[in-house]
Formats: C-alpha cells, sequence, structure tokens
C-alpha cells in the first residue's frame, strides 16, 4: 500500500491522470494458482484457493513477492464490484492488525506483497489460510445427533466475537458461521466437558462460547469506528486522494462505506 501511494502521489502531482487510471487494468497472470487443483471452497462474493506446495509457493513468490507461509488466494466472482474488492482489501490491510493487537482472535496479516492496484486488477485478494475448524464440521464429525448443542454453540460462539470486535470500534455485517474457525483445542475442551456432563454425579455449567483463539478470514462488510486508529488512517489516505481521479473515487467512495 506504501508503494502504491507514492506511485499515485507522483503521478498525480505531474497531472498524469490517465495513467493512473491505467493502473487498475494492469493484471497478473494467476490463473493457474487459482484452479481446482487448489480449490478449497466458495463464498457469496469469491472462491478460496490454499494448500499450496512449496514448488506452488515459490512460483506465486516469483510473481508478486515476498509471501506468507500458509498463503491463500481469494478470487472475486465476476459479479462482484469493484468497490466490494476495495472494501475488502482495504479491511484487510487496515482493521486486520487492530484486530490482532487488540483481542484474542486471529486475522490475516497483510504482507504488502501485492498492492491494493495489483488486487484490484486480478479481482483477488491475498490473504492466508487461516487455523481452525468450523463449529457445523466438527459436530458434524464428532457429535453429529446433537442440533441443539451445535446451534448453541454457533449462536453463542458469534456472539463472543461480535462483542469482542464491538468492544474495540469494528462491526461485521457479514459475521455468520462459515466465516469464522474455531481453535482445535478449544473444541476438545467443549467436546469432553460436554459429554462429561452426562455421566457426573452433579450439574456440569457448560460453556459454549468457542471463540477463545477464532480466526477471521472474510473481511467483506466490516466496519470501523472513524476514532480508532485504523478509522483515522483510512481517513488520512481518503483527504491524500483527488476524488476527480475514476479510481481515487472508487477508493474513497469504499472508505467512506468502511469508517463510520
Amino acid at each position: 500500500m506504501k508503494h502504491f501511494n507514492h506511485l499515485i502521489e507522483y503521478l498525480e502531482a505531474n497531472h498524469h491522470y490517465a495513467q493512473v487510471d491505467e493502473m487498475i487494468k494492469t493484471a497478473l497472470d494467476l490463473t493457474e494458482e487459482t484452479d481446482s487443483q487448489n480449490y478449497i471452497g466458495s463464498g457469496m462474493v469469491g472462491s478460496f484457493y490454499g494448500d499450496y506446495t512449496e514448488d506452488q509457493r515459490k512460483q506465486i513468490e516469483n510473481k508478486i513477492g515476498r509471501i506468507p507461509n500458509n498463503i491463500g488466494i481469494k478470487d472475486f466472482h465476476g459479479t462482484t464490484t469493484t468497490s466490494e474488492i476495495i472494501e475488502e482489501n482495504l479491511s484487510l490491510i487496515y482493521i486486520a492488525p487492530y484486530i490482532n493487537a487488540n483481542t484474542d482472535l486471529n486475522a490475516p496479516v497483510y504482507t504488502g506483497s501485492m498492492s491494493l492496484s495489483g488486487m484490484i486488477a486480478n479481482q483477488i485478494n491475498i490473504t492466508q489460510k487461516m487455523p481452525g475448524i468450523h463449529i457445523f464440521e466438527w459436530f458434524n464429525q464428532y457429535m453429529p445427533n446433537d442440533e441443539f448443542g451445535k446451534s448453541y454453540a454457533i449462536k453463542e460462539t458469534r456472539s463472543a466475537i461480535v462483542k469482542k470486535l464491538f468492544n474495540i470500534g469494528v462491526r461485521s455485517n457479514d459475521l455468520h458461521a462459515g466465516n469464522f474457525l474455531v481453535q482445535e483445542r478449544v473444541l476438545k475442551e467443549f467436546t469432553k466437558q460436554y459429554q462429561d456432563q452426562f455421566t457426573a454425579s452433579e450439574h456440569i455449567d457448560i460453556n459454549y462460547d468457542l471463540s477463545e483463539g477464532a480466526s477471521l478470514f472474510d473481511f467483506g462488510g466490516f466496519r470501523i469506528n472513524r476514532n480508532t486508529p485504523p478509522g483515522q488512517k483510512l481517513t488520512e489516505l481518503k483527504n491524500k486522494m483527488n476524488k476527480d481521479n475514476r479510481v481515487m473515487a472508487k477508493i474513497i467512495g469504499s472508505i467512506n462505506n468502511i469508517v463510520k
């Protein structure tokens, strides 16, 4: 993002507005890295690819530079708007590290391997495959006959994550059970406690909040309070941009959607 801003500032200062707009059209070929071989799953706006081999990682690194060991690539569907892509990438760059620093939740770390302009142009999100398991997958495998326990654990865990984010000025408009992962250690502890209640001689108070160390990975629909550090940084970024430039106008509009 830093290099992107420097280049933008230089081109803008020299009135090369058309060239700035053309940056959005410059794309890298990542089709090999987003094929069925590495497909993990799909959501409303895109498909996720990960579990790359060492050779694949080196190939990606040669194309885009420094990458995390657990790199994941989100390939946005063709129907996804540019503004939605910008919002998700800005949230990844600015809000995710703030969540890591101020909660016990896990969020992807932006490495700067690809600029915002590159991610927009390619309709991708360079992120990471986060650790953890979906609650419903765990229940379906280890506790398949307990729909109540599954639904209550999802409800309590989601509520706890929402509260942790709210306490630091962050909100998500799309935080459902498919958009967070729970740590295996927490799930194992819960499962033992849950099963012990049926043989215990006295009542056991079950904790259905499994949010400790939970991982977030989908940053579409995230919002941030303007008085927080990331809210202030995004506002500063917006104020540096020329609203008469088409690319910057879209970024400004996305920042207005994110910062509240």
